[in-house]
């Protein structure tokens, strides 16, 4: 995702997160310090608790309080909830830990006779499950699990039952019984966390969709609107330039209309392609065969030592994939034209160098690079390049590669552009390939 799209993420997630914090996890801190606090009470024979936990109830609570106040109050703004969402978790992970501790050291009631310090463990069990509505990779709730469970380990060894046996069978099978879950948990969590993820991605995938159908509907009625005039101008333009002779100074000006006006019908078929790309016969198709064809006809009737060099590099044999021919063409002619006025800008003779290959697996699309030596493209442009009527270049639509990409994304391909480490920019095509291979 470019840079734009990755703000409409993480606004879209702290959104997201910050409901769930408000109906899921407040009442969940709020459940836990009222049963935690009732059952210490009552193991205790509702003798009042020491002052270091009467503190740390009440540091508890008003820290829930006030997350409560932020969230249920809409205090908060979307660049601070996960940063409040952290804090939250590691308040309860310090609490847990604290009350286990406090717990261990306190004597129990005469009147029980059962061990105390154990049942508070069932707590990290909560944060480890409560992960999945914060951590979003593999490797934070890893390291989040991780550390639950060596202060899960770390508080049996404070428990000052007398049968405790820290190399006992009993022991070592209730650590692997709760490393074990919280394992499970991480896969869980992480499950959870890429389909919520997937949900964001595809949400924003809808809404440029739809941004990008109505800017095409827009193209194509301002393109239907002035199609008429604009060919109209040019015959005017046309039939003036004929009656006048070429030692007129009028005949230039007729020139001049007439070249803007060819060049405004370039501009209006350009809209209309990208409003409607003309999909119509899909079938296997050889893409290094194309790309054959394109360097052909780009190369066509040009000297070496005047234009710049085009190579072509068929990695093994890649499969045929499923594509209308003609539009796959298009494609591959825009990006490498590009490349070309690129790499040749300062006059010299550069190099574009397309490789067609298929990528690792089986049923792995087969991709098409272009690679320019040209000066390279800026990271900020890269991550525009494909917008409709964005260009750098004198004279440029800004329509080639937004072109590009509606044909590549209704083949059900992917295209993404980005500066060479070693200078130059490189374009990358990927398009799945043909059920019948070849």
């Amino acid at each position: 995702m470019d840079s734009r799209a990755e703000r409409f993420f993480e606004k879209d997630y702290a959104l997201w997160l910050a409901r769930i914090e408000s109906r899921a996890m407040l009442p969940m801190k709020i459940g836990m310090l009222a049963v935690s606090l009732v059952y210490w009470l009552w193991n205790r024979d509702w003798a009042p608790p020491p002052t270091a936990v009467f503190g740390l109830f009440f540091m508890y609570g008003a820290t829930t309080l006030a997350l409560a106040w932020f969230f249920w109050r809409d205090r908060i703004a979307t660049d601070q909830v996960r940063p409040m969402a952290y804090a939250s978790y590691f308040a309860d992970l310090a609490f847990i830990t604290a009350l286990i501790w406090f717990d261990s050291r306190m004597p129990p009631a005469l009147s029980l006779a059962a061990p105390v310090g154990g049942d508070y463990h069932l707590l990290y069990l909560l944060l480890v499950f409560r992960g999945f509505a914060l951590f979003r990779t593999t490797a934070e709730n890893l390291a989040v699990a991780l550390l639950v469970t060596l202060l899960f380990v770390v508080s049996l060894f404070w428990r000052q039952a007398p049968e405790t046996d820290v190399t006992g069978a009993a022991f070592m099978a209730r650590v692997g019984f709760v490393w074990g879950l919280m394992l499970l948990a991480v896969v869980i969590v992480n499950l959870v966390g890429k389909q919520q993820q997937e949900v964001l991605r595809v949400r924003e995938r809808l809404v440029k969709a739809e941004g990008l159908a109505a800017l095409g509907e827009m193209a194509a009625g301002v393109a239907h609107e002035i199609n008429n005039p604009i060919g109209i101008i040019k015959t005017y333009a046309e039939y003036l330039k004929k009656a006048v002779p070429e030692t007129d100074e009028r005949h230039d000006d007729f020139a001049t209309i007439e070249k803007e006006a060819s060049r405004c019908e370039g501009i209006v078929r350009r809209m209309l392609d990208f409003a409607r790309p003309d999909i119509q016969e899909m079938k296997p198709v050889r893409i290094q065969d194309v790309a054959e064809e394109v360097v052909g006809f780009v190369t066509h009737g040009k000297k070496g030592g005047e234009a710049v060099r085009i190579d072509l590099h068929v990695e093994g044999t890649p499969p045929a994939v499923l594509a209308d021919e003609g539009q796959i063409k298009q494609a591959i002619l825009n990006i490498v034209m590009n490349a070309r006025q690129i790499a040749g800008e300062d006059g010299g003779a550069g190099i574009v160098i397309l490789t067609v290959r298929q990528l690792a697996g089986p049923r792995a699309p087969v991709q098409i690079t272009v690679h320019d030596d040209g000066p390279g493209i800026a990271p900020e442009d890269a991550e525009r390049a494909f917008e409709p009527f964005f260009t750098k270049r004198k004279g440029g639509t800004g329509l080639g590669l937004a072109i590009t990409r509606r044909i590549v994304e209704a083949h059900g391909g992917s295209i993404e552009i980005w500066p060479a480490a070693n200078g130059g920019t490189t374009c990358a095509v990927s398009l799945p390939i043909a059920e019948t291979g070849g």
